[in-house]
């Protein structure tokens, strides 16, 4: 195994091990404590917000937000052609809607490009938002994920974003040490959630398959 090159590795390097003694000596391992307060208060504080909420997992938090976010049932979230299936699900399936998958760049990001040609090629910007011109659908937010430590273009996504009146929405990276989501304003016309080769693939998914 001495050439073996690990897909992803732990980043501990402060003292996470020293909370971790605190919480099983204080006797909190489960839903509360005052860790998951001062955690809370320490990522409202770093993003200008007035609160946040821990989750248990970032599925859930993302769940979560897609639903603050006010994605629906039927409307339609842009997601990368290449990403983590838990990324995907909280903000589609686990609320009715629907992904659509968009190509991704040499950064294996999604392309903004691609993203900018869905949104302007094949689809219309109405009053009330974007729409799908083949499905009908309101195309409702932008879901970005930052693969492999590589970061997207997201100064590209912010523009696309308050162009076309989209919720933009920033997972944790799949396969990488989890950092925090955060949301920043772009302009009033913008929609934020509270914690988001060059050519285009923008398809709709077939129905999930489900164990027995």
């Amino acid at each position: 195994m001495a050439n073996f090159i690990p897909l992803s590795v732990p980043n501990f390097c402060g003292n996470e091990k020293k909370y971790v003694d605190d919480a099983l000596e204080g006797a909190w391992v489960s839903t509360s404590g005052a860790k998951v307060g001062d955690m809370e208060k320490a990522v409202a504080d770093y993003v200008h917000m007035p609160r946040a909420v821990a989750a248990n997992s970032g599925t859930s938090a993302l769940h979560l937000s897609a639903m603050a976010a006010g994605i629906r049932r039927g409307d339609e979230v842009l997601v990368p052609a290449l990403t983590f299936i838990a990324a995907v699900n909280p903000v589609t399936r686990y609320i009715g809607a629907e992904p659509v998958f968009i190509g991704c760049d040499d950064s294996l990001c999604m392309d903004p490009a691609a993203a900018e040609d869905f949104c302007a090629n094949h689809c219309t910007l109405r009053a009330d938002g974007l729409y799908n011109n083949k499905t009908g659908a309101r195309v409702a937010a932008i879901m970005v994920v930052h693969v492999f430590g590589n970061m997207a273009d997201m100064p590209a996504f912010r523009r696309i974003a308050a162009k076309y009146h989209l919720v933009l929405r920033m997972p944790p990276r799949p396969w990488a040490p989890i950092t925090p989501r955060v949301s920043w304003p772009v302009s009033s016309r913008a929609r934020w959630a509270i914690p988001v080769p060059t050519a285009l693939t923008a398809t709709r998914s077939s129905p999930p398959v489900r164990a027995a």
